[in-house]
């Protein structure tokens, strides 16, 4: 029996016979589909430098290939976001923690303690205006943003989340406790303006400022504080506090402006600018209480029993 022949391959020019080297070219170019090149009804050569189902590209169109989708940039922006709102959120619980940590202080002392509620301040504003500029280059070019992240840095989560979520979320829960962290901090100041005036929360000396507090503090015979009955004296406030040390003896004077006319028995003292009232109280040791040692009306010192009659009547 004789086997069958493969079938002779031709060109598509007929009555021309393909040689074997051209017959498995076109076999292997016909199965690759992709590195198969014909000049007219020639096969070219094979170029062994192109691997088999390889294609040619530009360098433009292949960037572009490898380049990320829209998609995926956005899932990426969303995730920086993500970061940097995490560190605003905890920028402005460091703030809340130190406004409310300080209005929970000593009130007197709020001026003064103020210097931490600054520099937690200046560390939001920084982080404000960071978040922003991402922000803005990432999500939307607002310039709104920078505004309220340097001036109005309490609004600023509000309208973070509504440009970057569409929505107010949590944006609203950080302004709001941030407000009612300040509204404290106010309150509390304006408390201890009330109850020890302007010119005792602003001095400046520390030691001054803590004695006159405590002599302001420091109840009479009759339960009543004596922060009441000065004022009752210097009807426009304390201008003035001064306070020595001499040993474990302290000085004490405050300088006011009282009424226009006060009389102590038969003496009358009048001035129509209101008159000028200096009132000295000494303690000898750090624990013993604040006794009045002088009481001046324009620089003119009353008797001994003078001051007993006049400190009596306040009482």
């Amino acid at each position: 029996m004789e086997l069958k022949k493969d079938p002779i391959i031709y060109d598509e020019t007929p009555g021309q016979t393909v040689s074997d080297a051209k017959k498995n070219l076109s076999n292997d170019y016909s199965r690759s589909g992709t590195n198969t090149t014909y000049v007219g009804v020639q096969a070219a050569e094979y170029d062994d430098k192109i691997e088999k189902n390889s294609f040619r590209i530009s360098e433009e169109e292949m960037k572009k290939a490898l380049s990320k989708t829209a998609h995926e940039k956005k899932e990426q922006n969303s995730k920086i976001l993500l970061v940097t709102e995490i560190i605003t959120y905890l920028a402005f619980a460091f703030l809340v923690f130190t406004v409310f940590r300080t209005s929970r202080l000593e009130a007197y002392d709020i001026i003064y303690n103020m210097k931490n509620v600054s520099l937690a301040l200046m560390i939001l504003t920084g982080v404000l205006i960071i978040d922003a500029l991402f922000v803005f280059f990432l999500e939307a070019r607002k310039p709104m943003l920078f505004i309220f992240a340097a001036i109005l840095g309490v609004f600023y989560p509000i309208y973070r989340s509504k440009i970057v979520n569409g929505r107010l979320g949590i944006g609203v829960v950080c302004s709001l406790l941030t407000c009612f962290a300040w509204i404290m901090l106010f309150v509390t100041a304006g408390q201890a303006v009330t109850k020890y005036g302007k010119e005792i929360i602003y001095t400046e000396d520390e030691f001054t400022r803590h004695e006159a507090v405590a002599l302001m503090e420091q109840e009479n015979a009759n339960g009543k504080p004596l922060g009441i009955v000065i004022k009752n004296i210097d009807k426009k406030g304390i201008l003035e506090i001064t306070a020595s040390e001499s040993g474990d003896k302290t000085t004490l004077i405050v300088s006011g402006v009282g009424p226009k006319d006060i009389n102590i028995g038969n003496l009358n003292f009048n001035n129509p600018n209101g008159i000028n009232i200096d009132l000295t109280f000494e303690k000898k040791t750090e624990t013993d209480p604040y006794e009045i040692k002088d009481i001046s009306f324009d620089d003119t010192s009353l008797t001994s029993s003078q001051q007993k009659k006049f400190w009596a009547t306040l009482q």
